[in-house]
């Protein structure tokens, strides 16, 4: 799984917007975009922090998919779905 995945797997389990995860890491929305596009592949350390801080995951796992992974709540299911 790449840096990729797990920016935007936590960030949608974490039912953030790009736009929210950009602000609650201080990172610009390029900048945010650019990392789940893949186009940034080795951000610094500053910006792994920033993030894994505003997703409340650990760094490690973000950054090289080590250290512990997150506990992420279930995708919920669109109202339409919901018996």
């Amino acid at each position: 799984m790449s840096l990729a995945v797990r920016v935007a797997a936590a960030r949608r389990g974490r039912g953030l917007s790009r736009r929210g995860l950009s602000l609650g890491a201080g990172l610009s929305q390029a900048i945010t975009g650019q990392i789940e596009r893949g186009d940034i592949v080795s951000p610094g350390t500053a910006t792994i922090e920033a993030l894994a801080h505003a997703l409340d995951v650990d760094p490690a796992w973000l950054a090289w998919g080590t250290g512990t992974p997150p506990v992420l709540p279930a995708p919920k299911a669109p109202a339409d779905e919901v018996a």
